[in-house]
């Protein structure tokens, strides 16, 4: 996770640990809950496969680019050996291109704009 969400996973857990030693389990539980689940998530969402498309929009790089990379093995092909099918990058493979813009696009909506981390917000909170 990036160290925003890191951090904040980290601090629900710390906080549960306070409201144990105050005799509060129960609150304290469902802190350590909402911490698992939102490192799930974030797993979950860098774990997605992306389209050559989608994955050219959050990374900065052309389609022509990350075939390019994936032809020579600096991205993982996806594929099983020998396929000539699309090419699908997971999200955390996806190198990043200083400066591109980094937004996410969202099931119901395209947003450049949108910070991955806020998309990724949004995303959890929407379900």
């Amino acid at each position: 996770m990036t160290n925003s969400l890191s951090d904040l996973a980290a601090r629900w857990l710390q906080e549960a640990d306070l409201l144990d030693r105050y005799g509060c389990s129960s609150v304290a539980e469902t802190c350590r809950m909402h911490a698992d689940e939102l490192e799930a998530a974030w797993k979950e969402w860098e774990g997605e496969e992306l389209t050559i498309k989608e994955a050219a929009q959050e990374s900065g790089y052309s389609p022509e680019q990350l075939r390019k990379l994936v032809r020579d093995g600096e991205i993982p092909d996806l594929r099983p050996e020998g396929s000539q099918g699309p090419i699908w990058i997971r999200r955390c493979d996806l190198p990043r291109r200083p400066g591109a813009n980094e937004g996410v696009r969202k099931p119901h909506q395209s947003r450049p704009d949108r910070d991955p981390i806020d998309a990724f917000v949004d995303r959890l909170i929407d379900g």
